[in-house]
């Protein structure tokens, strides 16, 4: 739950949250691991990127100082970069959610959007043209602005947007921010939970897609 008192620290917040609560869905069961196992990805990047540093300091190949160092981390009990802890699958499950509503998402690629959000921008005086890696990007500042403005909306038939609809960074799939402004209840339900076993087929499939290993 977002409290307006919380804005001056959205750099903290989910991409496109709002004042109130917003629930991040996917539109499949390996879109919503993509999504989720992505930080575990840059982790991993971000190492490689380190080793390299160090190799040519050592004056050694990168896949030679790996080697060495991952055998002093087992010995030492460390995880290796790119492992996934047990911790992370156990203390989460999968969800299965509906929304017992009708109602409409806000397609935040859609030329349309673009065009609203850069007259906003005009009378914001942001001094830019926005574009779809502004809005689709890492920087809170702009994009949850973006979504506060979006959620206070009123649409064509005066209903207000149930949330964005908007592309996966991590692939073709869809994925969802629902809104619940704070006068709002929500009509979200969970249908379905299930624990994430260790040989789940997307979790596996995901893991192997991202170059991560070994997951526990």
């Amino acid at each position: 739950m977002r409290d307006a008192s919380d804005w001056s620290e959205r750099q903290d917040w989910g991409r496109f949250d709002i004042v109130g609560q917003t629930l991040y869905l996917a539109d499949s069961v390996d879109a919503a691991f993509r999504e989720s196992l992505a930080p575990f990805r840059q982790k991993l990047i971000d190492t490689g990127t380190s080793f390299d540093k160090a190799a040519r300091a050592l004056g050694v190949s990168t896949e030679e100082f790996a080697v060495e160092l991952r055998k002093e981390w087992d010995q030492l009990g460390h995880m290796a970069p790119g492992s996934v802890p047990a911790s992370w699958r156990k203390k989460r499950c999968r969800y299965e959610v509906v929304i017992d509503a009708p109602g409409w998402w806000i397609d935040i690629s859609d030329a349309c959007t673009m065009s609203v959000l850069n007259k906003w921008a005009v009378e914001q005086r942001l001094g830019r043209v926005l574009t779809l890696s502004d809005v689709t990007g890492e920087d809170r500042t702009i994009t949850t602005p973006i979504a506060q403005y979006l959620s206070s909306l009123v649409l064509d038939d005066y209903s207000a947007a149930m949330g964005l609809s908007y592309l996966s960074k991590h692939g073709s799939s869809r994925c969802f921010a629902y809104w619940v402004r704070p006068t709002e209840k929500g009509s979200a339900a969970c249908v379905d939970t299930q624990t994430i076993k260790e040989n789940d087929p997307s979790y596996k499939s995901t893991a192997e897609l991202f170059g991560l290993g070994p997951i526990f």
